[in-house]
């Protein structure tokens, strides 16, 4: 599972009612929902098969009307610093995470590094197509004779 999908099912599984969309929100989006931006990511090869990706996400919280919308901001804030800890897994981990809140609406912002192995059938051996050309100085067998 990718860490995109990872952020959403973490979203899905604390706030089950509260719909999740990815970058883009349908035009009559209705509130409470969430939205995940992937802002950047970075690929480093390591190995042959071995590379670090390093993440970083804004995950959007667009409140309820009618009711204090920087306080649910807030609440919402304090329970996603609780919930996405659960993101670390066996080759990734949450580095930060912040927030703010800009016209009511939440920015949590998270930056996860980790570490991914490539699909060993799409992985080419470079020693497998190797060809070694050797140069001796002397023609070959075939050039002597046409010399004579």
């Amino acid at each position: 599972m990718n860490r995109f999908d990872a952020l959403v099912n973490v979203l899905h599984g604390a706030f089950p009612d509260i719909p999740v969309y990815d970058e883009k929100i349908p035009q009559h989006f209705r509130q409470p929902c969430f939205s995940v931006l992937l802002v950047s990511e970075q690929h480093t090869p390591m190995t042959n098969t071995l590379q670090q990706e390093y993440t970083v996400f804004d995950v959007r919280y667009f409140p309820p009307t009618g009711i204090p919308q920087r306080e649910n901001c807030r609440a919402v804030a304090e329970q996603l610093k609780y919930e996405l800890k659960a993101m670390c897994e066996e080759r990734s981990c949450l580095l930060d995470m912040s927030y703010t809140i800009v016209d009511d609406v939440l920015h949590f912002t998270l930056d996860v590094d980790g570490y991914e192995t490539a699909d060993r059938d799409t992985v080419v051996d470079p020693m497998e197509n190797l060809t070694v050309t050797v140069d001796t100085g002397k023609p070959a067998m075939g050039d002597f004779a046409k010399e004579a």
